[in-house]
């Protein structure tokens, strides 16, 4: 298990700046991490499909409609930092079931990302997205790493 601490010292070590004791410290050095360390930590969530930080949602249609070109928008939860997928067909529609093993390959919708929202011309999506996760012990190995 990971703490916030012992991930910023890590990174410290990795560029010769000597380790803090708390993220508190009155030193210039704690005072960066501070400053740093959450925005670090959602562009490293962001930046890949890690495993232990996908979600699967299903965003809340919003009653007003794109300008031009689809039907539909979507309000992506703000805890969701990417959108890896977006699907009209529920993980437990019986009409899926033959592709359960599949779950990754199924077709997906045609849809696109416009600000915070999902554009599309459905009326009901099913996502897959990387959440953003505070609790440090909830990290692998690889993205304290990274």
């Amino acid at each position: 298990m990971s703490e916030r601490i012992d991930i910023a010292n890590a990174a410290l070590s990795l560029i010769g700046v000597e380790p803090i004791t708390s993220v508190d410290d009155e030193s210039n050095t704690a005072e960066q991490v501070k400053i740093h360390y959450e925005m670090a930590r959602d562009a490293t969530l962001e930046a890949y499909d890690w495993t232990f930080a996908i979600e699967r949602f299903m965003p809340a249609k919003l009653t007003e409609t794109p300008l031009y070109g689809a039907s539909s928008l979507f309000a992506i939860p703000v805890n969701i930092l990417r959108v890896i997928a977006c699907d009209n067909t529920a993980a437990s529609d019986p009409a899926t079931a033959a592709y359960a093993p599949r779950i990754n390959s199924l077709e997906q919708i045609d849809w696109q990302l416009e600000g915070q929202n999902i554009v599309c011309d459905e009326e009901v999506v099913y996502a897959r997205g990387i959440r953003r996760i505070t609790d440090e012990g909830s990290f692998s190995a690889l993205f304290v790493q990274a």
